[in-house]
């Protein structure tokens, strides 16, 4: 049969189910006066080797559409108020305008691929499952329910309204990019992608919220392009190349990984272990602040910017990097604090830390806030200029080695120096014991103990 064309006016079209439709053109059924009509063209053996279009005249409607085709199937224009149902043994092609309440789409062997037109969903969940590559890349499709999807590589478009995701596993690339709204996730769904994750969301040409937070996420690496950004993994997650014009929020339940070049205008890291950096990554936070919090070590110790406040709520070792200024605010780490500025490092909160290495390379540090507690181990302090550490309530355990130009140092009780150079001035106050190793200055000293004893263990040299 070379083309197909039929016009229902009552019940809509079935099939017995021993007769096959072996169609080599094109197929047209039209609902024809009848509200709500169904077409059942569900035999195993149907093989539509044309588009196969349904519409409707008059006040005729298609409710549900269900098709079946022994090899690959094509849709063109097809409306239908319901369920489509459309399965294709090899590959599922949409070339035509296709619009339903509920799509399901199902490649048994092959692909799903949309060459032209638009597919539009009006309220319902989207169902697509192949046996490799889904691929919806319209600019003009419309999502309006969340988008369920298993394949191999799998790539959605959405050009109206936002789109949101519900349970998508891939087994090798995931795509999702909407240029008119949000992205976010159905709750309680899971997307679990094995390749990489790209992600893209705009409104009227401005970046938009993208929003995948389901507990049960597991990625591999993501790329994102948007306003705010939030990710969740309840395993390892890398990010790629990052782009967030407001807050980026992710989430790890083991390891966290920057591998890309990530850029967000505040941030927020969360992990169950730790946060490292690769080799290429750089991590630029426009505004600030930056809140983190790992289970073991956070190591960002590349070529970062961090502008605003970064506040450390736990975590062992911690290594950070700055190519200008570091603010520190709120550090708590059980290990060691390598922080280092290519200009000034400013602690403006609590500080408490096993041990302390800070160093700004072309300026000072600074201390314009809150307490600093080295627990037990060294300080190391590295300045241009001043080092200036003086909150009354300071308190250095360890033996502390500063080298910079004018050096003042607090300690609500015992302080012990180590090695300490100072081009400029030395001036050093303690509430109990002073004790002083191997020193030299450039200026004057200045020595205040409050009450308790002062002595050295090496030489002191005042130039």
């Amino acid at each position: 049969m070379a083309v197909t064309q039929g016009n229902t006016t009552d019940g809509g079209v079935t099939q017995d189910a021993l007769i096959s439709l072996n169609v080599t053109g094109t197929s047209t059924f039209t609902a024809d006066i009848g509200i709500d009509q169904v077409a059942l063209l569900n035999a195993s053996g149907n093989d539509f080797v044309g588009a196969v279009n349904f519409n409707n005249v008059n006040s005729g409607n298609w409710l549900n559409i269900t098709i079946v085709d022994a090899t690959s199937l094509t849709l063109g224009n097809v409306l239908a108020t319901g369920n489509l149902d459309a399965t294709a043994a090899t590959d599922r092609t949409l070339a035509g305008n296709v619009s339903a309440d509920t799509p399901d789409l199902t490649a048994t062997t092959c692909g799903i691929n949309q060459t032209s037109g638009k597919l539009s969903v009006s309220t319902s969940p989207t169902q697509l499952n192949a046996a490799t590559n889904i691929t919806l890349g319209s600019a003009t499709n419309d999502f309006n329910g969340p988008v369920n999807a298993a394949g191999e590589n799998i790539a959605l478009t959405d050009g109206a309204a936002g789109m949101t995701l519900g349970n998508i596993t891939a087994g090798g690339t995931f795509g999702a990019t909407s240029t008119g709204g949000a992205i976010a996730q159905a709750s309680g769904t899971t997307i679990a992608v094995t390749g990489e994750t790209t992600l893209a969301a705009s409104a009227n040409g401005a970046a938009a919220d993208i929003k995948l937070d389901g507990t049960s996420n597991d990625f591999s690496t993501v790329n994102a392009d948007g306003a705010g950004v939030t990710l969740v993994d309840a395993n390892d997650l890398t990010l790629g190349t990052v782009a967030a014009t407001g807050n980026l929020d992710a989430t790890a339940g083991t390891s966290q990984n920057l591998a890309g070049v990530v850029s967000a205008r505040s941030l927020v890291l969360n992990e169950g272990s730790a946060i490292t950096q690769s080799a290429n990554g750089v991590l630029t936070v426009v505004n600030g602040p930056t809140n983190m919090q790992a289970g073991s070590t956070i190591t960002l110790d590349k070529a970062n910017d961090f502008k605003g406040t970064v506040n450390v709520l736990g975590g062992t070792d911690v290594a950070l990097n700055d190519t200008d200024n570091l603010t520190l605010g709120n550090v708590t780490a059980t290990g060691n604090l390598n922080a280092k500025a290519a200009t000034d490092l400013t602690l403006t909160g609590d500080v408490s830390v096993n041990s302390l290495d800070l160093t700004a390379t072309a300026g000072e540090i600074d201390q314009s806030a809150g307490d600093l507690t080295v627990t037990t181990g060294s300080t190391k302090l590295n300045a241009a200029n001043d080092i200036t550490l003086d909150s009354p309530t300071n308190d250095f355990n360890g033996t502390v080695n500063a080298d910079g130009a004018g050096v003042t140092l607090v300690d609500a009780n015992d302080l012990t120096l180590g090695t300490v150079t100072a081009t400029d001035d030395l001036n050093l106050t303690t509430t109990g014991d002073l004790v002083l190793g191997t020193v030299t200055v450039g200026g004057g000293v200045s020595a205040s103990s409050n009450g308790g004893t002062i002595s050295k263990t090496g030489t002191m040299q005042v130039e």
